[in-house]
């Protein structure tokens, strides 16, 4: 997966990188991430159930958001 290789380094920054998402995901639930999911997949999990996303369109905009744009 694109996205998990800078998932780990995001992790370890969570404070700033949850403030980025916040505002790409205006829906995303501060107190539920309070800490870094373990997987970028439950990351993907969480913004689909509250943007109206499918699993694919969510894991898409994770991976953008880690590693950038697919080509």
């Amino acid at each position: 997966m694109r996205g998990s290789l800078m998932w780990s380094e995001s992790k370890r920054n969570w404070p700033a990188t949850l403030a980025l998402l916040k505002r790409r995901f205006p829906r995303l639930d501060q107190v539920a991430l309070q800490t870094p999911p373990d997987r970028i997949e439950d990351l993907a999990h969480h913004l689909a159930q509250l943007h109206d996303l499918t699993p694919s369109e969510a894991q898409q905009a994770c991976d953008e958001c880690f590693d950038g744009p697919r080509r």
